[in-house]
């Protein structure tokens, strides 16, 4: 996962920066619970470059996080086997 997040960093918001790519995604993957969300502070203290969205995109940004949960996480959760 860590090389997974790396590259995914260091090919967009860290373009050409792999050794920062790399610590901040050895960071994130350390968290214990991968649900967690992290505030706007807490991405810059990791080194992101972030900012905090305006009225329409907050919205958006909500509405999708509503419609994930609705039919993403509700239907992993109701066809779950309990085998993970």
């Amino acid at each position: 996962m860590q090389s997974f997040v790396q590259r995914v960093l260091a090919s967009r918001m860290l373009k050409g920066e792999h050794e920062k790519a790399r610590q901040i995604a050895e960071k994130l993957v350390s968290y214990k619970q991968q649900s967690i969300a992290i505030a706007t502070k807490d991405a810059t203290d990791l080194g992101l470059r972030v900012r905090e969205a305006s009225g329409e995109e907050a919205e958006l940004f909500w509405s999708f996080h509503r419609l994930w949960v609705e039919h993403i996480i509700e239907y992993v959760s109701s066809t779950a086997t309990g085998d993970c």
